[in-house]
């Protein structure tokens, strides 16, 4: 996302600047996004009219308690009817609880569209219907109880997401503001989101709060005021704003006309989505992540091939064969490997083109072995040379140097620059490239590309 036009990715509209749809799908493939929900996408039909289920609450309250809605005006809130028919919290809660209990089938289609992203594993709700649970298990698990529901209390034990919810495969919804339920203990008005929000400043689920300091944030349609919207961000990253290596997107509403919002999130790297609502956002967010599902073949490299982010693969030649392993597995994933296979004859010649590579190349990964320690070929040395120098002019929150121990020898081994000891390394007992390994070149790359979009 950003202003570089990478390959053939779509664009939008991102705080005036050309949005990379790309970018953030590929986030979500690697489920590195959590989708934060509010009451702007509860979009339901009823009658052949399409109307917030905030409103359908409203209407049907009306209803039930004979009041003629043509006197109150259009577009009340639940807030603002509390205050007008003088509810309680307690009677509202019950009221508002009978009132979705009718509302049994209602799965508005913007929820829909997000449960059939199955790269989203879990969903943040800041509204109290179940109705995204109810989306999950219809789209994925053909009408049954697949989907797990977790709900924060403010007055009861605190639910929390099992520490290992990182991992793919499950579908799982957590009410952070509460669920609807005969007791009042969830959050209706903009006050009750306040409390809420206070609260989990000392009481918050532990492993929810470490998993969204961990991920890109999809703030869609919570209909937060501008302050509340900063404060939500600061309580979710749990550090100061300007600080995060995280961003988050906001589509919704009523955000992107906040210039205050807008320049606040804009000067801390976060991002407000201006080609549309929120319903816009998540229509669009479908369209493009179907048409790259749809385009997708076992065969087909995850990252367009670029060599403005080339990889300079450094080998002894007795591994030549193994080496070549690790380059396949990195171009399965469309990144750009270089490697010098031939030998460049001309002495001259070739350190000159050594130097341009390291130099060109964004990451540069050496293969450790005893062969390659052993080395009499003085050019391996110098590219270990060439490559320890250039890494003192990289930044050091994009790391330059990756070192791969290919049979066990360890860092401190005698020959190897001091450079490749100071960083963690990584082992292929085998000699050949692991998930980890290719998972974490991918990472890395991509780091790259963020930080040329200025988002780190």
């Amino acid at each position: 996302m950003g202003r570089y036009n990478h390959g053939n990715h779509n664009k939008g509209a991102i705080l005036g600047m050309e949005f990379d749809w790309g970018y953030l799908l590929d986030f979500i493939e690697e489920r590195a996004v959590v989708p934060i929900i509010g009451s702007q996408l509860l979009l339901v039909e009823v009658g052949g009219e399409k109307i917030l289920l905030d409103r359908l609450i409203v209407r049907k309250l009306c209803e039930k308690r004979r009041m003629n809605p043509a006197f109150l005006p259009p577009n009340m809130s639940l807030t603002e009817f509390a205050l007008q028919a003088r509810l309680d919290r307690g009677e509202l809660s019950s009221d508002v609880n009978s009132v979705l209990a009718s509302c049994q089938e209602i799965v508005p289609e913007p929820l829909r569209k997000l449960a059939e992203i199955r790269d989203f594993d879990l969903f943040v709700s800041t509204t109290f219907d179940s109705l995204m649970v109810r989306a999950l298990n219809e789209t994925r698990f053909g009408g049954g109880t697949g989907t797990r529901q977790l709900v924060y209390s403010s007055n009861a034990v605190i639910e929390d997401i099992p520490s290992d919810a990182d991992l793919p495969g499950e579908a799982a919804v957590y009410h952070l503001l509460g669920k609807a339920s005969r007791s009042p203990d969830y959050a209706i008005s903009d006050e009750d989101v306040l409390e809420f929000v206070l609260l989990l400043q000392t009481r918050r689920p532990r492993n929810l709060f470490n998993l969204l300091k961990r991920k890109y944030l999809l703030l869609i349609g919570c209909s937060f005021s501008d302050w509340l919207s900063r404060f939500f961000i600061r309580t979710a990253r749990e550090e100061r704003i300007s600080k995060r290596d995280k961003y988050e997107i906001l589509a919704d509403n009523s955000a992107a006309n906040d210039d205050g919002l807008v320049t606040f999130l804009e000067q801390n790297r976060s991002k407000v989505y201006r080609d549309g609502g929120a319903v816009d956002f998540v229509n669009e967010l479908h369209k493009q992540w179907s048409a790259r599902k749809a385009q997708a073949s076992p065969s087909q490299p995850k990252i367009p091939t670029d060599q403005n982010y080339a990889i300079f693969l450094s080998y002894c030649s007795d591994d030549r064969e193994k080496a070549r392993a690790f380059k396949g597995a990195l171009e399965e994933q469309g990144l750009y490997v270089w490697m010098d296979e031939a030998g460049i004859e001309d002495a001259t010649r070739w350190e000159d083109e050594i130097k341009k590579n390291v130099e060109k190349a964004r990451l540069f990964v050496a293969l450790i072995s005893g062969n390659a320690v052993r080395s009499h070929r003085r050019y391996l040395f110098k590219e270990w040379a060439f490559a320890a120098e250039e890494s003192k002019l990289r930044r050091r929150d994009l790391p330059y140097l990756h070192v791969v121990s290919m049979d066990g020898t360890l860092p401190d081994t005698p020959g190897l620059p001091p450079e490749f000891a100071a960083i963690q390394w990584r082992t292929c007992p085998d000699g050949l490239p692991t998930p980890e390994f290719v998972g974490g070149v991918v990472a890395a790359v991509r780091s790259h590309k963020m930080a040329d979009q200025g988002f780190r």
